[in-house]
């Protein structure tokens, strides 16, 4: 057996033939077969030397006592270890159960929210089963067919009988935009017991309306005989008004209602703008209404009269000499049909037909600044001079009856005439400061409006006097402008129209429409309004 190649060790004084090694050269060697440096040589016994067995069993100790530390430590590692992910184990499962325990919960919740929407279903379903579906309600309508001609003479007091599928808990309830002093209206909806709308009317409904104050509020309920019912009423004050509506002595589905009653009177539409194109006013003053609804304005800054469909759509453009040198300031309608509008720079009263064409013109020498005109029922042409505070009436012609009128504050006297109209029996209503009324003869009647104390008594721009005998007037103050309604009979002001929205701003001529809408020049603002006045 022979040593491996590597440094000799030092002899050994033992059995030859035993196998040696050396610690200081890591070498297994036969001291009888090597013949390396371990062989006699001096250097040799510097090196550490022993047998192999005891060599082997040294290592096998060695080995041992590492695998056993080795063993310990593993062993240790891993119970430490062990125990640290127990515990992290241990609080991802709290963790977890805590959000089962959260998801468990919100489960519930939405359970139950679900169970009592679906009982809240029910009970409303219930309650309109417990109502019965016949009412108790006869009632005899005539018939007017020819086979009741015969006996219609006997049975004509006494009417039909007839019976109602209307279900009082399906009917429904609508409201309609509210203000103040205005004609408002709550729509209610018939339907029957099997949820279809009623096609005819002649259902008893009733109807009441409180303010918000607790005030009861006058109601008419109309039959609109096509299964709606209207309920109409006029609040004097803002805030919120509750309608109730029963039929058969049971109210109907939304009853009692609140309905938001507005104090503020916004203008229901606002047309045109500054400029002298299409839809463009140039200091518009006056304003004139035919039985067909077209507007005839006078656009006196751009010398012309525009002409408007009832929509407020531009028709066309009415021009000419007459028109010219932007001093146009009044126009009215005659009872014929032709327009009549007055020339305060050129002192002129002209006539022309609806489409423009010219039909008369006159002047005369007592005109110095006339302003304003009206007509009357007799045809006469009332004038307005401002300079000879006077009022004129002439003939279709242009001849001079009679003229009025004196320079003053007094009753019967005179200022700054804006505006005048004709009322009942051709009496004759003058605004200046105040509102007037005359006589046809030009004596003095009385007052309707009249500010009083001391500083700036305000102006008048335009006068209507409606059908209905409601007055109205535009009025410019230093704080504000507004449009007044009086009641011409009782010379009493009802109410004022004024908006934030739209302020009006030097408001002119006036006009209003059969539907309760009233139509203004807005010279301000270069504009045509229109207003809800009923």
């Amino acid at each position: 057996m022979h040593a491996r190649t590597g440094p000799s060790a030092a002899p050994y004084a033992g059995n030859p033939s035993e196998l040696l090694f050396c610690e200081s050269c890591d070498l297994v060697f036969c001291t009888q077969c090597s013949n390396g440096s371990h062989q006699g040589s001096p250097a040799s016994y510097q090196h550490t030397v022993i047998p192999l067995s005891i060599a082997i069993k040294r290592m096998s100790e060695i080995l041992c006592y590492k695998a056993n530390e080795c063993y310990s430590k593993v062993r240790g590692y891993w119970g430490f270890g062990g125990l640290d992910q127990l515990d992290i184990i241990e609080g991802e499962r709290r963790k977890v159960q805590q959000e089962c325990e959260g998801l468990q919960y919100q489960v519930e919740v939405r359970n139950i929210t679900k169970k009592i929407a679906h009982l809240n279903t029910k009970i409303d379903s219930l309650a309109t089963l417990v109502e019965p579906r016949e009412n108790a309600f006869l009632k005899f309508e005539n018939g007017r067919g020819e086979a009741f001609d015969q006996v219609r003479a006997t049975i004509e007091d006494y009417g039909r009988v007839a019976t109602s599928r209307t279900f009082p808990s399906l009917c429904f309830m609508k409201a309609k935009k509210a203000m103040t002093h205005l004609r408002s209206e709550v729509l209610v909806t018939a339907v029957d017991y099997e949820g279809q709308t009623q096609q005819v009317g002649g259902d008893p409904m009733e109807a009441t309306v409180t303010s918000e104050a607790g005030d009861n509020v006058e109601c008419q309920v109309e039959d609109n005989q096509d299964g709606t019912y209207s309920v109409f009423f006029t609040p004097e004050q803002g805030g919120n008004h509750s309608v109730a509506v029963r039929l058969f002595g049971r109210p109907v589905k939304e009853s009692p209602l609140t309905v938001e009653v507005l104090d503020e009177h916004n203008p229901e539409t606002v047309y045109g703008s500054r400029g002298s194109g299409r839809d463009q006013f140039l200091q518009p003053v006056g304003i004139c209404l035919d039985e067909e609804g077209y507007l005839y304005v006078a656009d006196t800054g751009n010398s012309r009269i525009k002409v408007l469909s009832p929509q407020l759509r531009e028709v066309q453009h009415i021009v000419g000499d007459a028109l010219e040198g932007r001093s146009v300031t009044g126009i009215t309608r005659t009872p014929a049909g032709s327009l009549v509008f007055v020339n305060w720079r050129k002192r002129t009263v002209t006539e022309v037909t609806s489409s423009g064409q010219l039909l008369s013109q006159f002047t005369h020498d007592r005109l110095q600044e006339p302003t304003a005109l009206a007509v009357n029922g007799l045809g006469e042409i009332l004038v307005a001079d401002n300079a000879a505070n006077s009022i004129f009436v002439f003939l279709a012609g242009g001849k001079l009856v009679r003229h009025w009128g004196t320079k003053g504050t007094k009753p019967g006297q005179l200022g700054s005439v804006a505006a005048l109209c004709c009322g009942p029996d051709n009496e004759v209503v003058v605004a200046d400061s105040r509102i007037q009324v005359f006589s046809p003869e030009g004596q003095y009647v009385r007052t309707i409006f009249e500010t009083k104390g001391k500083g700036p008594k305000g102006t008048y721009g335009g006068l209507f006097l409606d059908p209905r005998g409601l007055l109205l007037a535009t009025r410019q103050e230093r704080s504000h402008s507004c449009i007044q309604v009086f009641d011409y009979t009782l010379g009493t002001l009802i109410f004022t129209i004024d908006s934030r929205e739209a302020k009006l701003k030097r408001p002119s001529g006036l006009a209003a429409t059969p539907d309760g809408y009233v139509i203004i020049v807005d010279l301000g603002n270069d504009c045509v309004k229109k207003f809800r006045y009923m």
